[in-house]
């Protein structure tokens, strides 16, 4: 494990270095002038040593890169030394949806780096594939955006809810657990933070719970934490409730007014005791009324959604042997389950890998820790049980996005359509900070686009990749699945000639999805398929009109068309100026 993440910290280094590079560059012209960035790689657990500087009375640039094809606005959360601040954009006009509040008291107890409070504010329209900066200032006298988190002792006297526009949730007056969630129509939901017991092995089946294999030894899970601690905190752009449990357990949920109709759930399961010699693995599990008549969704490595049944396998009869896990799939983004007659779809969304399913109807599931005793006999040869820093064992923090709407509404939906909130956190927003940015430096580009104009919301550039002595490799990404949504999943045509400001193609060629291959050279291989009569299998090919020669001017259009979720590759080469046909 250590190795895996010293290979991930060299590659993200790297890759650090790199961008802040171009960053810098791009915003300024003078290599003597350009700034120095850095990053908050722990800014999650509340660190960040780049804003100390804001103790000493300084004011920090906050870079905010997009890495999506379209305009992106959101809430940025970044741990402060002081609680009096302001936030201004380069124009210096004022950013009024701004707050800072005391950071968890938890997260305090992990480091004593953390600093001790948290700044939040709504960052707008920062343009695709490009960057806007904005300005971080300790305030002159004491802000009137400070927000104080509000103890709830339960049981409480009613309901605990927070809202945001129209986006409300609820908690139990007794429990503190989430209730409800409305946004236009109400809908119960209880979530839950529970556990399964891992299995050391049978006398008649030794397979045990551990890195490859989920076995329980009871298929009914239990509650892991409960009772917990409540407080609120509310502004009129953002609030959140705070869970804190025993067992080292939190949760924050967050409503904000740039995600409207959305939940983010931020969980924390911390060390899993272990002394009693049995393994447990611990799960978020959400309960609804919905009826899913055992029918739910998952991802299929990020990209189709492939419909999953309930103790039945599409190809072969299945018998029922482990009921729990054998009901568990891989989610790489999302799970949704939608009721039969009206069409209500709870629809969560990971911002890791994990696994998770629908084990009762009404219910959706997720695996968020494990610590198992025993090896599963599968190569790895050991239990999971890394001890961590402190030797305790390790602590799994990570995010949730959900929503509750008819699947036809939250499918059409810009903002809660599945695809969107996967890219909030499959693609967030890359925050650069630096304190060696004037204000009123009027010399330096503090917001910046290479796109001529945003792209369809269907479209999410995967690839951007100088080569050298080749052009640059281009690949276009359609984002939704066929009969995904009724308004995104539709083709989308672009033109590759308008695609990029100031600078104009030369050359377009179309290669196979690994760029090896120029796609004309291709030949793909015919093969029978059962029920077929011998017929080969058909597939489409959508040819890139003139993709075989060089542009003969600027104007000419080059129009490229996307399927649902198809990938196509280009290399590509520029010039500076229009090309003339004489």
């Amino acid at each position: 494990a250590n190795d895996y993440a010293q290979r991930l910290h060299k590659g993200q280094t790297a890759t650090q270095e790199s961008f802040a590079t171009v960053v810098s560059a791009l915003i300024s012209p003078k290599v003597d002038e350009r700034p120095n960035f850095a990053f908050c790689e722990l800014a999650n657990v509340s660190i960040c040593a780049e804003t100390h500087a804001l103790a000493e009375g300084k004011t920090i640039a906050l870079v905010i890169y997009n890495p999506l094809a379209q305009p992106r606005s959101g809430l940025a959360r970044i741990p402060v030394p002081i609680d009096t601040l302001s936030v201004a954009e380069s124009g210096g006009l004022v950013v009024s949806h701004a707050a800072v509040f005391d950071t968890l008291s938890s997260d305090l107890q992990l480091s004593v780096t953390a600093q001790p409070h948290t700044l939040v504010f709504e960052y707008t329209d920062i343009p695709p594939l490009g960057f806007k900066t904005y300005f971080i200032k300790p305030a002159e006298k004491p802000a009137a955006n400070r927000l104080t988190a509000t103890q709830v002792a339960l049981p409480a006297q009613e309901d605990i809810s927070i809202t945001v526009g129209t986006t409300s949730i609820s908690f139990c007056a007794e429990t503190g657990l989430l209730k409800s969630f409305s946004n236009g129509q109400s809908t119960d939901i209880v979530q839950t933070i529970e556990y399964y017991k891992s299995s050391p092995g049978t006398e008649d089946d030794e397979q045990a719970s551990g890195a490859y294999i989920f076995r329980p030894i009871e298929q009914q899970s239990s509650l892991y934490a409960t009772s917990p601690q409540l407080s609120v905190i509310h502004a009129d752009f953002y609030a959140e409730v705070r869970q804190v449990f025993e067992n080292s357990v939190t949760q924050v949920f967050r409503l904000y007014s740039t995600l409207p109709g959305a939940v983010e759930i931020e969980w924390t399961v911390g060390h899993i005791n272990v002394s009693d010699g049995v393994g447990k693995e611990v799960i978020s599990k959400f309960q609804t009324p919905l009826n899913n008549a055992g029918v739910f969704s998952t991802d299929s490595n990020g990209l189709e959604m492939v419909q999953r049944v309930r103790n039945v396998r599409p190809t072969w009869e299945y018998k029922i042997v482990e009921e729990t896990s054998g009901n568990y799939y891989p989610i790489n983004s999302a799970i949704y389950l939608q009721d039969k007659d009206s069409k209500q779809r709870l629809t969560i969304v990971t911002d890791r890998a994990q696994g998770g399913g629908s084990i009762k109807d009404g219910e959706l599931e997720i695996m968020i820790h494990r610590r198992t005793t025993k090896d599963d006999s599968r190569g790895v040869d050991e239990p999971i049980n890394e001890l961590g820093e402190d030797g305790k064992g390790l602590i799994s923090r990570g995010r949730f996005l959900f929503t509750i709407g008819h699947g036809d509404q939250i499918s059409s939906d810009p903002i809660l359509n599945q695809r969107n909130l996967e890219s909030i956190l499959a693609n967030p927003s890359t925050l650069l900070y630096s304190a060696s940015i004037p204000q009123s430096q009027s010399n330096f580009q503090l917001s910046y686009s290479p796109l001529a104009g945003p792209l369809p919301p269907h479209v999410f550039i995967q690839t951007l990749q100088s080569l050298p002595k080749k052009g640059v490799l281009l690949r276009l990404q359609h984002k939704y699945g066929v009969g995904e949504s009724p308004k995104f999943s539709s083709a989308v045509h672009l033109d590759l000639g308008s695609l990029f400001k100031n600078i104009h193609l030369k050359t377009v060629e179309e290669y196979t999805l690994n760029a090896n291959q120029r796609r004309v050279d291709s030949k793909r291989m015919s093969w029978n398929y059962e029920g077929s009569n011998g017929e080969p299998l058909k597939t489409g090919y959508n040819e890139l009109n003139g993709y075989k020669k060089a542009l003969l001017g600027y104007k000419q259009s080059y129009q490229v068309e996307l399927q649902p979720l198809e990938i196509r590759t280009f290399i590509v080469t520029f010039s500076k100026a229009p090309l003339s046909s004489c």
